[in-house]
């Protein structure tokens, strides 16, 4: 680490750097790297060309190299996790498996209690804690309002009601036995 030499300035690698910018190393191939950020990236020189592999979400979070096979890795995203078997040429679906980056995650009074949390580029949601089936199905949970960034709060004396926030003050109150959500933020109304 004493002495460094640039070998690439391209601007994609910086885009959020403060957030999220990774770099991972091929466990059996010296010069193979990938970077991550909106983007994620492969190198084969060390980091001099980049290109940009075909996942199936943006923001990139975190990659796992197999050490014995590198063509196989499991890539964290905005969307959930991905994997893939030849080196990141196709990558599996992230609708085929209960994965989510949550914001915020608050529990109601309910019995059996709800988790509620607000997913990275996706909508907010209530799951039971458990259920009296074979496990907890799509059609246990539901959306209750806000957006990716907000708090959650059910209300504590009726936990079908359900108050989520969202950028720039958007407030929401849904009510999960009439099914209506409504805007209950503050004047003047959001522009979003």
């Amino acid at each position: 680490g004493d002495n460094w030499t640039r070998v690439n300035e391209d601007g994609r690698l910086r885009q959020r750097a403060w957030y999220f910018t990774h770099i991972f190393a091929d466990p059996k191939n010296v010069d193979t790297v990938y970077m991550l950020n909106t983007g994620l990236y492969r190198s084969n020189d060390g980091g001099a060309t980049l290109t940009l592999l075909p996942a199936p979400h943006g923001d990139h979070h975190g990659l796992w190299i197999d050490p014995l096979n590198p063509q196989r890795m499991i890539n964290s995203n905005d969307g959930g996790a991905t994997i893939t078997t030849d080196g990141g040429r196709t990558w599996t679906l992230q609708d085929n498996q209960p994965t989510a980056q949550f914001y915020h995650v608050a529990t109601d009074a309910s019995f059996p209690y709800r988790l509620l949390g607000s997913q990275q580029d996706n909508s907010s949601v209530s799951i039971p804690h458990r259920t009296t089936g074979f496990g907890i199905e799509r059609e246990d949970w539901f959306e209750v309002g806000g957006g990716e960034s907000g708090w959650i709060a059910s209300d504590p004396l009726n936990p079908d009601v359900v108050y989520a926030g969202s950028y720039d003050g958007l407030l929401t109150r849904y009510d999960h036995r009439t099914d209506q959500e409504r805007d209950v933020n503050v004047y003047p109304d959001n522009s979003m």
